[in-house]
């Protein structure tokens, strides 16, 4: 056994620390002390940190405070008292899969120096994919509005961030600042992909029955996101050490992406039994009229907030499109009894969001 910490598990806590009981129950029967557990607690419930208190483990850290704060400020705590040489984000709701722990360690400690990474269960990759040099990296982890569960930071790095703090307010980058971390450390060093099935997002009945945290009740709306895509772009613009050709292409993915999360993202949230009323919606259903009048509502703020004309907005107009429809038809096929013809979309979307874009697509 190896008597050194490699990972520290961050968890920022707000009124569900049940839920992280029911997590560390399975995490902690591994007997390894090369990882930690981080809480960072700021539940305003009577009980909610004594039952935290309870937990007899030397490998827990517990940090309360009674201060109010965001999500996002609770978000930096728990990252900023990580000690491990890697900092893993999981959130209070969701669950690490303890029997795929020790193998993600052992990819850790082959890997080092590397400064972050991202783990995302991929149907399309089985194995770990490494990003080497600016241009790989910065192509393939950063500014997707990645689910703030499963970003990996190194300790090291992440120090060197000088304004990392400001960078988790809601004024700074919207709801997603790992995004930020993971651009500035994108210019560092190389990074990861984690592809493997590490971690579980909330089951469908939590999100039925809990409401979504202080502040994220309304990311997923258009306008916000696009308060984060001219975060985003600000952050490339101030990057001065990479070839004008690699920002221009980062920049038309990172649109796109944006663009997507805007009208065919946000109909799945709208429509979505479980994820409109955990964010205090009622469920919407469109017919595609109505989602074709949102989708050119869209495009017509885009081309007038980023100033977007000629072949650039006309370009990124097709390629809205053309994405919107094909998830349209891919949401229809499953209705289709052909199980041959189903494959085939599948199949064919694939292979144009590999070609297109970034794996984390």
């Amino acid at each position: 056994m190896i008597n050194k910490n490699i990972l520290s598990i961050c968890i920022p806590s707000h009124n569900r620390v049940n839920e992280i009981i029911k997590n560390l129950e399975n995490l902690l029967q591994i007997e390894d002390n090369r990882f930690d557990v981080v809480i960072t607690d700021t539940s305003d419930q009577k009980g909610e940190y004594e039952k935290l208190k309870t937990i007899r483990d030397t490998r827990v850290k517990v940090f309360h405070s009674d201060k109010s704060c965001s999500a996002m400020e609770n978000w930096f705590c728990a990252l900023e008292n990580a000690d491990g040489t890697f900092a893993f984000h999981l959130n209070d709701r969701d669950r690490i899969n303890a029997d795929k722990l020790q193998e993600f360690i052992s990819f850790l400690l082959e890997h080092m120096n590397y400064v972050g990474g991202v783990c995302k269960y991929l149907l399309v990759e089985q194995e770990p994919v490494e990003y080497h040099g600016v241009k790989d990296t910065l192509m393939n982890i950063p500014y997707f509005a990645i689910h703030t569960t499963g970003n990996v930071f190194n300790t090291e790095y992440w120090k060197k961030i000088d304004d990392r703090k400001e960078i988790f307010t809601r004024n700074k980058c919207g709801c997603h600042p790992h995004d930020i971390i993971l651009g500035r450390l994108a210019m560092m060093g190389d990074m990861f992909l984690y592809t493997k099935n590490l971690w579980e997002i909330a089951s469908e009945e939590f999100y039925k029955k809990n409401v979504s945290g202080t502040g994220m009740m309304k990311f997923f709306e258009p306008k916000e996101r696009l308060f984060e895509l001219k975060c985003c772009l600000q952050e490339l613009e101030s990057f001065i050490n990479i070839e004008k050709e690699l920002k221009t292409e980062k920049c038309l993915q990172t649109i796109k992406n944006y663009l997507n999360l805007s009208t065919t993202i946000y109909f799945y949230y709208m429509e979505s039994k479980y994820e409109a009323s955990h964010y205090g919606y009622t469920i919407q259903k469109y017919n595609i009229f109505q989602k074709k009048k949102i989708v050119d509502n869209v495009l017509k703020l885009y081309r007038k907030e980023l100033s977007l004309k000629g072949k650039t907005y006309t370009s990124l107009k097709n390629w809205t499109y053309r994405n919107f429809i094909v998830g349209e038809l891919a949401k229809k096929s499953r209705v289709l009894k052909g199980k041959h013809i189903r494959t085939l979309l599948r199949v064919v979307n694939r292979k144009r969001k590999l070609r297109e874009d970034a794996v984390l697509r």
